[in-house]
């Protein structure tokens, strides 16, 4: 049995990529000191990544490169545990509490119902003596209009149609707005001797940012110390509003995931680098509005239970206008469209779609050996001790 486990369970879009990157970064100051953020092993080879995402969704029976059972990665972790000698498990995946996939599984009431079976089995596979969770959650209203602009981008690596517009993605993704079930769900399957569950407001964090709150809540700091002498990696950019209605009108027509992952790359560093007016994505005021006055009630509840610092879990809204959703000017995404279709169709794109071919095939199909050539070129850095 393990002796502590700390889970950091998400949510998406609270700063995990800056934490995870951090955690992944320092794996041998923090196993020096007993505390295993383990990588995956196939092949003898570490795969050099940043986070548990693979393990999480691999519950809810999704797999993704590297193809293990959830019993491998645990074989995998405990392994790990042996071998440098640690008593803690530190594992970061926002798939812990994103998954099961709406789209996937159907009824509101069948979601909660799978989600429930995802936690208890993680329960069966890592027994542990104490258990920590932590969970940032951003208010309702603002995921939301993140994970909009979230699922129009990736659309097309999904194999199906699920954004057809915001009022029905809204719908849609209700069961993942409901925070209090989700979080109670947690509380009772894994009855964790500490439930950190944290409003993803500057004022809330312990200064003011994800990887020190979390340091600080799970005892970490002690052990890293946040400087200039730690790389920690930005967060990921969101795409801008022009970026974003280019990608609706590119996902209307079915494409190979090799095509797919060129156009996000392209739109990338088009949304990085051109040179015209950004508009910030956002949905219309009053769709905030509802979601916001429908949560209220279990906003409170949670901050009666987990000791948020304001009446409700999350501080309130601006009053604002009702402002519809974000609608780039017809010249700027021109502009855009410009941008893309030059790199889109410049003779040098059979390189990189050459590429992304040979990696997909290599990761699905032998993943093993995929694993050795990247060690192979990643060189010296991936070995451990």
């Amino acid at each position: 049995m393990i002796e502590t486990l700390i889970l950091h369970i998400g949510q998406s879009k609270t700063g995990t990529s800056s934490l995870q990157a951090l955690l992944s970064e320092e794996r041998d100051t923090l196993s020096k000191e007993g505390i295993l953020y383990p990588d995956i092993m196939l092949g003898g080879v570490p795969l050099d990544l940043l986070e548990h995402n693979a393990f999480a969704e691999s519950l809810s029976g999704i797999m993704r490169y590297p193809h293990l059972q959830p019993e491998a990665y645990v074989q995998n972790f405990m392994q790990q545990m042996e071998d440098k000698s640690c008593h803690t498990l530190l594992l970061s995946a926002e798939s812990f509490l994103g998954t099961p996939q709406i789209w996937a599984v159907g009824p509101p009431q069948d979601f909660f119902a799978v989600h429930r079976k995802k936690i208890e089995r993680l329960k069966d596979l890592l027994p542990a003596k104490n258990c920590h969770i932590v969970l940032y959650l951003r208010r309702q209203d603002l995921w939301l209009e993140s994970a909009i602009g979230h699922i129009i981008r990736y659309e097309g690596l999904l194999g199906q149609r699920i954004y057809e517009s915001d009022e029905q993605i809204s719908a849609l993704l209700a069961p993942h707005l409901d925070y209090l079930q989700l979080v109670s769900l947690w509380q009772e399957v894994m009855q964790p001797f500490q439930f950190s569950v944290v409003p993803y407001e500057r004022e809330a964090l312990r200064g003011e940012d994800t990887a020190q709150d979390f340091l600080a809540r799970t005892g970490l700091d002690a052990v890293l110390k946040l400087d200039g002498s730690i790389p920690r990696k930005l967060e990921n950019q969101s795409w801008s509003a022009e970026c974003i209605e280019l990608k609706k009108i590119l996902n209307l027509k079915p494409k190979s995931k090799v095509k797919e992952r060129s156009i996000i790359e392209i739109l990338n560093r088009v949304n990085a680098k051109g040179d015209f007016p950004k508009t910030r994505f956002s949905i219309s005021s009053d769709l905030k509005d509802r979601v916001w006055e429908q949560h209220k009630a279990d906003n409170r509840l949670l901050a009666q239970t987990y000791g948020a610092p304001t009446g409700s879990f999350f501080m309130l809204p601006e009053k604002h206008d009702d402002a519809p959703a974000a609608v780039p000017a017809a010249d700027t995404m021109f502009a855009v469209l410009r941008q893309f279709e030059r790199l889109y169709y410049a003779p040098t794109r059979v390189v990189p779609d050459s590429l992304h071919f040979l990696k997909g095939f290599f990761r699905n199909t032998f993943p093993t050996l995929y694993a050795q050539i990247k060690g192979i070129v990643r060189g010296p850095r991936g070995k451990v001790a």
